[in-house]
């Protein structure tokens, strides 16, 4: 047996097959080892890929809080912002009101008080007509009865019917004098009632300028929350951006992974 298995060993065949299955071995081994040098970088930039991946989400979440504060931090302000200028709108028109009233009241008062002291000036100017008239009228049944006397009365008669008329004619040459001077005093009396009234425009034009200057707030506010808006605006579109940045890095790690699956389904072919 011995004899017949040394001839065998030493069969050059057996040899070649022998070193060609080695060979193959080797060559299996190394292209394996080339497989695994391959490999090496791809899963070095996988752990990378994960790590910023991982990073990428944390800053998006972070993001999104601070994105969720700020609508829950705007909108609060926002609806507080305008009730207090409701508020405060309300007070300013109810205070307003309340003083038109007072000036109206004030004024209507003023104004009564004025059309009593006109009629009471136009009473006095009628009795003083009436007066005269009645004076002309008794002095003219005087100066009649006197006339029917003697001649010394109708020269007295003369005389004081001259007196008269002089007195007559001074009075009325007085009369309208008094009756300027009264017009004067009452003219003046409606200038002063006229002053409160331009001074209450003056208060409403006053009260129309803060108005407006409160508009102008108003505005100043809504163009401040405008320009928030734009900015939350622009960090919902860098979100976005980092939305679509982490999907398209998701579906690149996707590929990655169906990569690597191959490759190692490929290396456990070898092994």
């Amino acid at each position: 047996m011995s004899n017949m298995d040394s001839p065998s060993q030493e069969d050059p065949r057996i040899q070649e097959i022998t070193l060609k299955y080695f060979n193959e071995i080797a060559s299996c081994k190394k292209e394996l080892e080339t497989m695994k040098a391959k490999y090496r970088p791809l899963q070095t930039q996988l752990d990378i890929s994960t790590v910023r991946n991982k990073s990428l989400e944390n800053k998006l979440a972070d993001c999104q809080k601070k994105l969720e504060a700020a609508n829950k931090k705007n909108a609060s302000f926002h609806e507080d912002y305008w009730k207090l200028v409701e508020v405060e709108k309300a007070e300013e028109m109810e205070d307003l009101k309340k003083k038109l009233e007072e000036f109206q009241k004030q004024h209507d008062k003023e104004i009564g008080g004025k059309d009593l002291k006109i009629q009471t000036l136009e009473l006095e100017l009628s009795a003083v007509q009436k007066k005269s008239s009645e004076k002309i009228l008794e002095l003219q049944e005087q100066n009649i009865k006197k006339f029917s006397g003697k001649d010394l009365e109708i020269q007295q008669l003369e005389i004081t019917l001259a007196a008269a008329k002089k007195e007559i004619s001074e009075r009325k040459s007085e009369e309208p004098g008094q009756l300027h001077i009264d017009l004067g005093k009452l003219y003046v009396d409606l200038q002063e009632a006229k002053k409160p009234q331009e001074t209450l425009m003056a208060q409403l034009a006053a009260k129309d300028k803060e108005m407006e200057n409160l508009t102008d707030q108003l505005e100043a506010k809504d163009s401040e929350i405008q320009n928030r808006t734009e900015k939350i605006e622009n960090l919902q579109e860098i979100i976005y951006d980092l939305q679509m940045t982490k999907v398209a890095k998701d579906k690149e790690i996707g590929k990655m992974t169906e990569r690597l699956a191959d490759l190692e389904a490929e290396l456990a072919c070898y092994m």
